[in-house]
């Protein structure tokens, strides 16, 4: 497993950073200019609503994105799109795979852990080999469906 270079603690009013040096550096929005807060808020935001639907089908990112967009606006930082039912993300899908549970188990177990810990599991060899076929696989079947909706009116490329 990779060696962990930073951990991070928010608090209501900083952000802390520990480096695996021992340095350590608390850094708040106070510390910066109205327009570096701004830019801040808006790449958080972009970030949050970016991150709910990362690695899903084309066709589950607006309403992945909606719900979380809705949670905000009613005061929920954490709470789950679609009214608290995990997604099944490909990490839950190459941890089942991997451990032989089932998706629905990795999901809950997934939900459970904070962030450092999804990324100790997001970057252990046997997931991260697991991730790449999920996403192979994927791809192969984008690929078919492509094939199928063009069908043969498809011209060759000339250059």
């Amino acid at each position: 497993m990779a060696e962990k270079k930073v951990s991070k603690a928010v608090s209501d009013t900083a952000v802390t950073f520990e480096f695996a040096t021992g340095e350590v550096e608390e850094v708040s929005p106070k510390d910066f200019s109205a327009d570096i807060q701004k830019q801040l808020m808006l790449h958080g935001l972009s970030q949050k609503l970016g991150d709910s639907y990362s690695g899903e089908d084309a066709d589950k990112c607006h309403g992945i994105f909606t719900g979380v967009l809705k949670n905000l606006a009613d005061g929920s930082w954490t709470a789950r799109a679609g009214g608290g039912a995990p997604r099944i993300s490909q990490l839950a899908e190459a941890l089942a795979r991997e451990t032989g549970e089932t998706v629905e188990k990795c999901v809950e177990t997934l939900a459970a852990m904070d962030d450092d810990k999804k990324k100790a599991v997001r970057s252990h060899p046997a997931i991260q080999v697991q991730l790449s076929e999920i996403k192979l696989e994927k791809a192969s079947a984008d690929a078919k469906k492509l094939k199928a909706e063009l069908g043969d009116d498809v011209a060759p490329l000339t250059l």
